[in-house]
């Protein structure tokens, strides 16, 4: 393969159903994103004329239970079409058995349970189906019906340490942390992931830290089949705070450990237990956003020793005053890999639970061993429509 070879351009025209806002920023109506476990609608228990109102508003607070239990109920979907279609897939290496393409369908449902001010229960079921595609199917892509959340959480302030907010989350969830590079619930292919986990968060001040010990649920095709995955586990801590001194900024910092009892590398099969700590630095000014992310790795496959690393970049420009506000951004990243077969040390880069499409909606490549440049422009076409085209271009790191 060239180095300079260009592999994909995409235009992507991505339509919302979620309810938008229409009022002004003081609406404390949530924005519409994946992340959908972090909307709070209580705030339409006595909701003010001001604010804007939307015709699914009925479900997402239902009062629930006698007056004094102070409860409310939330419901909550998605629906999701994906047509997909390759040329050579996988470099050529496939059959073309599937030329006109194939479909790919999500659906979820979730409901959110809210008792006083301190209680929560939230569950959610997920459907991926694929139709249409003659080739074998991957785990990402079909899972018929099953739990993906199911967790129950309190929130309070604790007295011993100076009335500092907390929350406990304990069953299955997602997590979802910083640029989505490491862990997060894969919101890319078909089918999402989520962790059979125990979760504390802290806000001391302007931080919040999250400390969780989790295990992944497995993607199984068949109904009610995800069980725990007590192959892998996953636990750390991850923190953010905004940079007062940097109008806009903020600082992500964070150390993870992660255990794999049969990891594949080119090296061989065997246990891995790698660590990570880095640093992302990102945020706002005016018409730029900016995103920088710094990541090494230590720890051991087999006899080796791990050394790994990746710096991320993701340099946008907004240009309010053309229609469309189009942004133009230039992602890149370096990503390392293995440098000597047999040299007793793996530096192959391990990306954990990363959403997925690492370098875009069509997942072509992993995130290990590259170097990768990303121009695109993207725009608002309404306020649910919006479009993104873009290139990427990919060179090994190590050959």
């Amino acid at each position: 393969m060239r180095p300079h070879r260009l592999l994909l351009a995409l235009l992507l025209i991505d339509g919302t159903l979620a309810a938008q806002p229409a009022a002004a920023s003081r609406d404390p109506r949530p924005p519409a994103t994946p992340y959908r476990v972090e909307e709070d609608w209580t705030f339409l228990r006595a909701p003010d004329p001001a604010w804007s109102t939307d015709y699914l508003d009925p479900l997402k607070y239902i009062p629930f239970g006698p007056t004094d239990w102070n409860a409310s109920l939330t419901l909550g979907g998605e629906f999701r079409h994906r047509y997909e279609y390759y040329r050579n897939d996988l470099w050529g290496a496939l059959p073309r058995n599937d030329p006109d393409g194939y479909h790919l369908f999500r659906a979820m449902l979730h409901a959110d349970l809210r008792v006083g001010d301190h209680w929560r229960t939230y569950v959610e079921f997920k459907s991926g189906l694929v139709n249409d595609k003659q080739a074998a199917t991957k785990p990402p892509e079909e899972d018929r019906l099953d739990l993906h959340q199911a967790f129950v959480e309190w929130r309070g302030n604790s007295s011993a340490l100076a009335d500092t907010p907390v929350l406990v989350r304990l069953g299955r969830q997602e997590l979802n942390y910083g640029s989505a590079r490491i862990i997060t619930f894969r919101d890319g292919p078909n089918v999402r992931q989520s962790f059979d986990a125990a979760l504390t968060r802290l806000s001391p001040g302007a931080w919040k830290i999250d400390a969780f010990y989790a295990r992944p649920a497995e993607t199984d095709p068949g109904t009610f089949d995800d069980a725990t995955n007590d192959g892998q586990l996953i636990y750390g801590l991850y923190g953010v705070t905004p940079l007062p001194a940097l109008k806009g900024a903020h600082l992500d910092l964070y150390v993870l450990g992660y255990d794999r009892d049969t990891a594949r590398f080119i090296s061989g099969i065997g246990n891995e237990e790698r660590y990570s700590a880095g640093a992302r630095f990102w945020g706002r000014h005016a018409a730029l956003d900016y995103n920088f992310e710094a990541l090494g790795q230590w720890g051991t496959f087999r006899s080796d020793d791990i050394r790994a690393w990746t710096v991320a970049s993701d340099t946008g420009y907004t240009v309010a005053a053309l229609p469309t506000a189009p942004r133009l951004y230039l992602k890149a990243n370096i990503i390392s890999g293995d440098r000597r077969a047999g040299d007793g040390e793996l530096n192959t880069f391990n990306a954990l639970y990363p959403r997925g499409a690492y370098f875009g909606d069509i997942g072509l490549i992993g995130p290990a061993n590259l170097i990768n440049l990303h121009p695109g422009i993207s725009g608002k076409l309404s306020r649910q429509w919006t479009y993104n085209l873009d290139t990427v271009f990919y060179w090994r790191e190590q050959t």
